[in-house]
């Protein structure tokens, strides 16, 4: 005889069942999410280094070339292969086959340059020499210009003593320009001994041009960038071109400028000839970053490659919707887990209850993990524009889009640094803001004489009476810097769809007024101490805005394209993809206050209505001191509906925004809920008999209640910022 389970059985399966299925849910959404994370950190991580990896190889295979070039010269002229008298001709020759050699020569030692190559003279000191200037070649021969045989000149002391070398570095009396000679010594026979004796030194420079060139090609994200270090830690490369020019050493920087003891470690193991990785954060900018050495065997130079981490998280959606599955899940899981916990299927009222206040917690910690991810959102970070916090990013962008322009046929652009410095902002109804402050432009002299000086904020809605007044203006040899004072109120479509849990992001965009000869503003990051977006740079330090705190600023470019040339006659691209500077400012809402003039209210009200609710029953309408009466339920009912009314149109008419705002819902969910109570009254008071509300006294609205509530709140809270 087959014997049916007890509903309690059923009840307690069916809850341990459901648990276990929300478990197994939660931990697959747990794996997901960190999967995901950390797959895109490998993904990031990986390839960054691939590009490091990749580029020394290309920059040490290319290096070998030169001094393979170099070696096969010496050898000719030791074996005598290559007649001294035809040293001329074979430079000249390597030089037309071989573009990346800036330069390259031959420098005798003294009275070493034989008299039958040049019958009837005697020749103290002869360096023929090739080099490479505007894309010619043209010969410079070294003695005309110095004694290379004094001890200073390491390019050609260092091969005599040492043998075939690379040199450090230099700054060449010939060439302004820097380069990275290798010296190679070449024999000849000494007639008293007959053992070979040096003779001379056949030097070869590359080009550090192309070296540039394919570090500039690296890719590493928007702002990531390359750098060049020598054997002795020389910059020879960086984006940042005054470390080049004054010879910066980075071990020296990293101990007395930076006094970063990891940094120091790091590239002293990268000198060594080391694969290094360094994870780093730099206060400055409050970047998050990658840092890769790698060795360039050859020279025992390092190439550096750094990578911005937050880059990598720019879209996040993702990622945080799986926060928001698995918050959902942990709550059906501790749900279904309460009701075995407190054996809620054997229908006990305590065990009820506690069922239903465990629920109402995790429901309302629901709705406030959804807040906080909202709250901790860092617009700097995330956004998908490109975001300016130091000069190498800077630079690295500005390389990125001038291989933009040559696809699209465009004029190079002109660059001039702006600087902004924002001293009030006041919202003015709910699309317009009113700012004022300084703009400062730095124009080259030389560069920017056929540049006329101002800007324009296109998006500004003030007239003819707001115009950009000159403040300041200074000049010194080689710049002039104009700074303007301004006042204008821009108007911009700000989200409130959120409220209170809203930020405003306000913007300035940024054009120059002869925006048509493609010319690109970029940030003055020189004229700042600090532009790591939370210390708030480019704004004033008492900055007053009630209600408001200002989280962070920074610059960033918008890539944009018109549908019009403005009337002038350029190229069909010329006004395409287009990087516009804006300066943003992330104001966040004060919660506290709307909390205390809009949330709270609503939450003492749907307390009042819960005390309603406990001491509505049947048993109560023979008790004269608990009794109610229809009306008495209509009129409290009227009077709470009455005030939720007044408090919602209040908070429209304060924010003035188009559309239902977040914080709306929480009066919808009260006109529900006043609905609720009122019906369920009024269905009691007429004695109307119905099993759900006859059970226990009116026992489950009153079970139901705060669930009820909160699980509507979540669910229109995963609407609004899912």
């Amino acid at each position: 005889m087959k014997i049916s389970a007890s509903p309690k059985v059923i009840a307690f399966r069916l809850s341990l069942s459901l648990c276990a299925v929300s478990l197994i849910f939660v931990a697959a959404m747990v794996y997901s999410y960190f999967n995901e994370k950390h797959q895109k950190i490998r993904e990031a991580k990986n390839g960054a280094r691939e590009e490091a990896v990749r580029a020394a190889k290309e920059i040490d295979a290319e290096l070998q070339k030169l001094s393979k070039t170099a070696v096969a010269i010496a050898d000719d002229l030791t074996s005598g292969k290559l007649p001294e008298n035809q040293i001329q001709e074979r430079l000249r020759l390597e030089m037309d086959q071989n573009p990346s050699i800036s330069g390259l020569g031959a420098a005798y030692k003294p009275y070493a340059y034989p008299k039958d190559a040049q019958p009837g003279q005697k020749v103290p000191l002869y360096a023929p020499y090739y080099t490479r200037k505007g894309g010619k070649i043209e010969y410079q021969p070294v003695e005309k210009y110095y004694a290379y045989t004094q001890p200073q000149y390491e390019w050609y002391h260092k091969p005599i003593k040492e043998g075939a070398s690379w040199i450090e570095p230099f700054f060449s009396n010939i060439n302004p320009n820097l380069i990275a000679p290798f010296g190679t010594p070449f024999y000849r026979n000494d007639p008293a001994t007959q053992k070979p004796v040096v003779a001379g030194v056949v030097t070869a420079n590359y080009s550090l041009e192309e070296l540039r060139n394919l570090i500039k090609s690296l890719t590493i994200g928007k702002t990531g960038y390359g750098f060049l270090l020598s054997h002795k830690g020389n910059f020879i490369y960086h984006p940042i071109e005054r470390l080049v020019e004054s010879k910066t050493n980075i071990l020296e920087r990293a101990k007395n400028v930076l006094k970063d003891e990891l940094l120091l470690e790091t590239s002293q193991k990268a000198l060594a000839g080391e694969s290094v990785v360094m994870d780093d954060r730099s206060a400055v900018t409050g970047q998050s970053t990658w840092l890769f050495f790698e060795p360039i065997p050859s020279t025992g130079w390092a190439l550096g490659v750094v990578f911005i981490k937050d880059e990598i998280f720019t879209n996040t959606d993702s990622l945080r919707h799986k926060l928001i599955w698995i918050a959902l899940g942990s709550i059906s899981t501790l749900f279904f887990l309460s009701i075995i916990v407190f054996r809620a299927y054997e229908g006990r009222f305590w065990s009820l209850w506690f069922v239903s206040i465990t629920t109402s917690g995790l429901l309302g910690g629901g709705v406030g993990l959804i807040w906080y991810l909202s709250f901790i959102e860092r617009p700097d970070k995330t956004t998908e524009h490109t975001v300016i916090v130091s000069q190498p990013g800077l630079q690295s962008f500005l390389e990125s889009r001038n291989k933009i322009d040559k696809q699209l046929k465009k004029t190079p652009a002109t660059y001039i640094p702006t600087g902004i410095f924002i001293q009030s902002i006041e919202f003015q109804g709910a699309n317009n803001v009113f700012i004022t402050g300084y703009l400062w432009q730095k124009y080259t002299k030389g560069i920017h004489d056929d540049i006329s000086r101002g800007f324009i904020f296109p998006e500004s809605v003030t007239g003819t009476d707001f115009e950009p007044v000159e403040a300041y203006r200074y000049e010194t040899d080689t710049q002039e810097v104009i700074g303007w004072y301004f006042e204008t109120a821009i108007r911009q479509n700000f989200d409130y769809n959120r409220y209170p849990f809203d930020a405003k992001d306000v913007w300035l965009r940024i054009w120059h007024q002869d925006f048509y000869k493609n010319v690109i503003l970029v940030p003055d990051v020189d004229s700042y101490k600090l532009m790591n977006p939370t210390s708030i740079p480019g704004v004033e330090k008492d900055f007053v805005l009630p209600g408001w705190h200002l989280e962070s600023s920074f610059f960033h470019y918008r890539i944009n394209s018109y549908n019009t040339y403005f009337g002038f006659p350029q190229a069909a691209d010329a006004y395409q993809e287009v990087p516009e500077l804006y300066f943003t400012i992330i104001a966040k809402r004060n919660f506290l206050t709307v909390f205390i003039s809009n949330v709270m209210p609503s939450m003492v009200l749907a307390c009042l209505l819960f005390v309603i609710q406990m001491i509505i029953s049947e048993k109560h309408r023979v008790n004269e001191a608990m009794s109610f009466t229809a009306m008495e339920i209509v009129s409290t009912s009227g009077a709470f509906i009455f005030i939720v009314i007044l408090d919602q149109i209040n908070l429209r008419n304060s924010i003035a925004a188009g559309g239902i705002i977040y914080l709306e819902f929480f009066y919808f969910i009260l006109y529900i809920i006043i609905l609720w109570v009122t019906v369920n009254a009024l269905i009691l008071a007429s004695g109307t008999k119905i099993a759900l509300l006859d059970y226990q006294d009116n026992f489950i609205p009153k079970l139901l209640y705060w669930p009820f509530f909160l699980k509507v709140l979540l669910i229109v809270t995963l609407i609004a910022f899912y």
